[in-house]
């Protein structure tokens, strides 16, 4: 394939996924009321109200620097960003969150070209461009395609990395851009606290000439990722007096993963949810605890009774939420908000195309764990490591809005195993011989 052509095809990709991504934005009217009053609840409703706080005050309000200890700030900062520069203006930021994932798809295209090869590469970005939870969510004040962006971003300064390694200066650039992406992507989902780790050491261990280099190489890109983390966590020493950045490691663990474990349904779930953490929430106080990182042990010792009470239930439901994470659509429960986002038809269009869809996916996954010689063995370790991370610490609380943060690193096997397979196809129907599979350059 032609330089030129590629671009041409990654371009039309492009203007697919943006304007698909527009065309539901356009049909949610998001400069209604009945949009704020269906979408616009939960975790963007806080991220709208810090956003809406910073832009309007210049800084946070106490109230608000409370919140983002649970909250991660990374999202609402980038909203308030453009509330300070469009004013507080819901649609403007709906259309900035299409914008930045169907640019995520045309990265995640040269991502996959640079690491894989160029016809990979455009299938990879056309699962992405026509991926229904990234579709679904992209209009959506939700901080999962602000992630998406930041991990592709990382991923590609791995790979150019990679591509440079034998000129150190270079490598040491791409290093240090990998580790700021991978920094950036810490307040955006917390979780990539721990993650971002992992996948730098799957990266440089399974890509370098020894184990020595490997473990060298990550050294450095730990110490750059922990540096760019620097600044959050002197804030929160100033403000809070400890140098930990979220509570919400604590806080997640109580009110999504046991909370689901304990309940039968959605609704159940925010239920008992809503209790547990009143619960800590009163512990805490009456020892006198009053922030949001004081009360985060009591999160976590209200999470460990119940998990000890009955860990066979946890263990299930951590097993039902990996299947849950890969074909889950939504989570509604049975208001009246959750009933008419359930009985409108785009919802169920949209959940029938995301079980087949997933089900592709899956498939490619399993390919590529079945037999992973014939893959290159870091897209094999991040794509399995990534959905098990992902999966099982949600339990019954996994659902496609989560499977998101596992997406980045699934689609560059799943392109593989799936431009393999075209490849098969389009050799049987010309009758010039077997398949084989494109291999990491």
């Amino acid at each position: 394939m032609s330089h030129r052509k590629f671009w041409v095809i990654a371009l039309v990709i492009f203007a697919v996924a943006l304007g698909a991504r527009l065309a539901i934005a356009l049909s949610l009217r998001p400069w209604t009321p009945s949009y704020e009053q269906l979408y616009v609840y939960g975790d963007p409703r806080v991220f709208h109200e810090i956003a809406t706080d910073i832009a309007v005050r210049g800084e946070l309000s106490e109230a608000s620097r409370w919140r983002i200890a649970v909250f991660a700030p990374g999202y609402p900062l980038f909203l308030s960003f453009v509330y300070r520069v469009l004013g507080v203006n819901i649609p403007a930021a709906v259309f900035l969150n299409c914008l930045l994932s169907a640019l995520s798809c045309l990265l995640m295209m040269i991502l996959v070209k640079v690491a894989i090869g160029e016809r990979a590469g455009i299938v990879a970005g056309g699962l992405l461009a026509l991926h229904p939870h990234s579709i679904r969510f992209a209009p959506l004040l939700y901080s999962e395609t602000l992630f998406i962006f930041l991990a592709v971003c990382m991923l590609l300064a791995l790979a150019l990395g990679l591509r440079h390694q034998e000129t150190r200066g270079a490598w040491l650039w791409w290093v240090l851009v990998a580790s700021l992406f991978a920094a950036a992507a810490v307040p955006t989902r917390i979780g990539m606290l721990y993650f971002a780790p992992i996948v730098g050491l799957l990266w440089y261990l399974l890509t370098s000439s020894s184990w020595r280099l490997g473990l060298a190489r990550w050294g450095v890109f730990i110490a750059l990722f922990a540096v760019w983390l620097s600044p959050w966590a002197i804030y929160n020493k100033i403000h809070y007096g400890t140098f930990r950045l979220s509570a919400s490691g604590e806080y997640n663990l109580l009110a999504l993963f046991v909370a689901s474990g304990l309940a039968s349904d959605e609704e159940a779930s925010r239920s008992i949810a809503r209790q547990l953490v009143q619960e800590a929430q009163n512990r805490a106080q009456q020892e006198g605890k009053r922030t949001p990182f004081e009360a985060a042990p009591y999160y976590l010792a209200v999470a460990s009774e119940k998990i000890v009470e009955n860990p066979s239930r946890y263990l299930r439901a951590s097993v039902e939420g990996f299947f849950h994470f890969w074909f889950r659509a939504t989570m509604l429960g049975s208001g009246e908000r959750d009933e008419a986002i359930r009985q409108d038809l785009k919802t169920r269009i949209y959940i029938y195309y995301s079980w087949v869809f997933q089900l592709l996916l899956f498939a490619a996954w399993v390919a590529g764990l079945l037999f992973w010689r014939q893959f290159p063995r870091v897209w094999v370790g991040l794509a399995t490591v990534s959905v098990l991370y992902f999966s099982l610490v949600l339990g019954n609380a996994a659902y496609s809005r989560f499977f998101l943060q596992a997406l980045p690193y699934v689609i560059p096997l799943a392109s593989l195993c799936w431009a393999g397979w075209l490849q098969a196809v389009l050799q049987r129907l010309s009758s010039s011989g077997g398949c084989q599979l494109p291999r990491e350059r």
